[in-house]
């Protein structure tokens, strides 16, 4: 690997839940108002801020729990793609809900 090409990796510690469907990170990176947001499966998101070394901004959790008829986590689902961005809003699909993030 070319050094120049890489500005840096880092462990984002985003693990999700791996079952017979899911992927713990599916959805791809995305550069939205300045930040860039990593999503997992069962609804943690790390933001980071653009530029040559990692910094993390914060780190978010969307926490909705649903009934489950089988012995899986009762976390929903979430970010299998990635969120779509438009007016200052983040549109982030779920496994039941469609979450709307931004301001009012």
């Amino acid at each position: 690997m070319n050094s120049r090409n890489t500005l840096y990796r880092q462990d984002l510690d985003l693990r999700g839940l791996f079952h017979y469907n899911a992927l713990p990170v599916a959805a791809s990176p995305v550069l939205a108002g300045g930040h860039i947001y990593y999503f997992d499966n069962q609804g943690n998101t790390v933001v980071a801020a653009p530029g040559r070394e990692f910094r993390q901004v914060a780190r978010n959790r969307i926490a909705t729990q649903l009934p489950r008829v089988w012995p899986i986590n009762p976390q929903e689902t979430i970010a299998n793609a990635p969120p779509v961005c438009e007016g200052g809003r983040m549109y982030v699909r779920g496994e039941a809900y469609l979450y709307c993030i931004g301001e009012e």
